[in-house]
C-alpha cells in the first residue's frame, strides 16, 4: 500500500519515516550514474551523511531562512514537520532547524550558496567540482 509522506508521519512517526528514507538512499546508490536530492533531514539520520560520502559527491545547497520559507510556503504540499505552525513558527523552525542540521551539511563535499547563481551557473561550478574531485 502506497502512502503520502504526510500519512507515514501521521500513521507512524518521523522515526519510523527516517529509516525508509535510509532504506531508499542505499537502495538509490546502487543506480550509477545518478543526481539524487534529498531532503534536509534525511543527512542526519542513520549515519546517512557518512554513507552518501562514501558512494559519491555531496552538495550543500546553503540557503538563507527567507529563501527557504519562501519555497515551503510555495509547496504545493505543506511538509509534516510544519503542520500547524504559524509564519513566525515556521521561520523560527527554520532556523533551529538549519542550526541543528549545520554540522552534517557540512561535511558534504562542496557547499554552495543559493540563490545566488543563476541555475545554469550553479550547475557548472558543481560539475566542475565534481570531475576536478573524480580526476584527482
Amino acid at each position: 500500500m502506497r502512502k503520502t509522506i504526510g500519512d507515514i508521519f501521521r500513521e507512524d512517526g518521523e522515526a519510523y519515516f527516517r529509516t525508509i528514507e535510509a532504506k531508499v538512499i542505499r537502495e538509490v546508490s546502487n543506480t550509477k550514474p545518478a543526481v539524487v536530492a534529498v531532503g534536509g533531514g534525511l543527512p542526519c539520520y542513520h549515519q546517512n551523511i557518512d554513507y552518501m560520502n562514501e558512494c559519491g559527491f555531496t552538495v550543500y545547497l546553503q540557503a538563507t531562512t527567507s529563501f527557504i520559507y519562501n519555497r515551503l510556503m510555495q509547496a504545493k504540499t505543506p511538509r509534516p514537520l510544519l503542520q500547524g505552525l504559524n509564519q513566525l513558527q515556521i521561520k523560527a523552525f527554520i532556523e533551529q532547524k538549519l542550526e541543528a542540521r549545520k554540522g552534517f551539511y557540512l561535511q558534504c563535499n562542496m557547499v554552495v550558496d543559493v540563490p545566488s547563481k543563476e541555475p545554469k551557473m550553479l550547475v557548472n561550478k558543481v560539475v566542475l567540482a565534481y570531475q576536478k574531485a573524480i580526476y584527482k
